[in-house]
């Protein structure tokens, strides 16, 4: 399967532009100047969308991204991003995700808790890892520095994604068309936004049902590799 990015569209209104100067939009655009429009409320937002191809042994397709009914301040996916899921067939679905959405770990997560290799106490560990008490439900915005999150990718991605089950697909950026009225700001976007895809952005390919077809010897690999697992329970035991 390929993806290749096809277009981007820029929408800044001609009124704006006065407001940018080179480094300011490209900070913003590279996703490091979120609270830029924070020190104005009222300042219009820059709206973007984007289309990507998708190649693959059971068709073409067009993805699309738009933020027009987000507020978002810079190419920032995580949760902001209107996008189509594609599903390849019943089982199967494409979804575009970005380093800081951790949607890659929750799926690797949800499939090894399917498995049942591990025990229930060692799950929860992740869970409350990736679903911290403070966050209320939702995901963590930060698991770079935790333990639990980088033992659990380091032993059960290579085998989620040896047997296909969740799988990165990186971008294509070779040759991409970039819509914007200003010239000048087209060139600053098409090199910010190769830049950040290239550094954040990937889509993932699930298949939610193989886990179930996987062979005695397949299991036995991952039990063993599970029981090398050895995460702090000691929150687990605080909030059991």
């Amino acid at each position: 399967m390929k993806i290749k990015l096809k277009k981007i569209k820029l929408d800044i209104e001609k009124i704006d532009l006065i407001k940018f100067n080179e480094i300011e939009f490209a900070r913003l655009v590279e996703g490091s100047f979120n609270e830029w429009t924070r020190l104005d409320e009222n300042k219009n937002k820059i709206n973007w969308s984007g289309e990507f191809f998708i190649e693959s042994e059971d068709g073409d397709f067009n993805y699309k991204v738009d933020t027009e009914k987000k507020y978002i301040t810079s190419l920032d996916l995580d949760g902001f991003l209107d996008g189509e899921k594609i599903d390849l067939d019943e089982d199967i679905e494409i979804l575009l995700s970005s380093n800081h959405s951790f949607i890659y770990e929750l799926l690797i997560f949800h499939e090894i808790s399917k498995l049942k290799i591990i025990s229930d106490i060692k799950l929860k560990a992740v869970e409350l890892a990736l679903f911290p008490k403070w966050a209320s439900g939702y995901l963590s915005d930060d698991l770079k520095d935790n333990k639990t999150i980088y033992e659990f990718m380091e032993i059960f991605e290579p085998f989620i994604n040896e047997f296909e089950i969740v799988k990165k697909l990186h971008i294509n950026l070779d040759d991409f068309q970039i819509e914007c009225e200003n010239e000048k700001l087209k060139e600053i976007f098409k090199e910010s936004i190769k830049k950040y895809i290239k550094k954040e952005i990937f889509f993932i390919v699930h298949d939610s049902e193989y886990g179930k077809f996987l062979s005695k010897l397949d299991i036995n690999r991952l039990i063993s590799a599970g029981n090398k697992f050895n995460p702090d329970l000691e929150e687990v035991e605080i909030y059991s």
